[in-house]
């Protein structure tokens, strides 16, 4: 008789503790949740103004391509890598107060962001 009270009891207090365990499960971190709301707010941006499909190359990429072989060493294969977008892109002219020019410089390229990968970012 101890045995089965025992053992009924034992039972009660792993299910109870079960319950507790898993009574906040369902309840998001507030990262997940975080990660949730840009998602949504991602994918309304992309469905009203979705990304080009028609482009046949990327400036964005041929730099990531050359910023990655110029840091680690590979500057002549850098320097020698195609680019079918006919150069110059633009000309950036200093002047100073009077109206003199200061410098002419060709833009050889356009401006990235040192946060650009050759692969998109993941999402937990």
């Amino acid at each position: 008789m101890k045995k089965k009270l025992f053992v009924i009891i034992l039972t009660l207090c792993i299910g109870a503790g079960a319950l507790f365990a898993f009574a906040g499960c369902d309840e998001m971190s507030k990262e997940q949740e975080n990660t949730q709301t840009a998602m949504q707010g991602s994918a309304h941006i992309i469905e009203n103004q979705p990304a080009p499909t028609d482009l046949d190359y990327s400036l964005e990429r041929y730099n990531v391509i050359k910023r990655a072989y110029w840091v680690n060493g590979q500057r002549e294969k850098a320097m020698s890598l195609p680019c079918p977008v006919e150069k110059p892109l633009g000309y950036i002219v200093l002047l100073s107060a009077s109206g003199a020019v200061m410098g002419r410089f060709i833009v050889d390229g356009k401006v990235s962001s040192l946060n650009s990968y050759l692969f998109p970012a993941e999402y937990p």
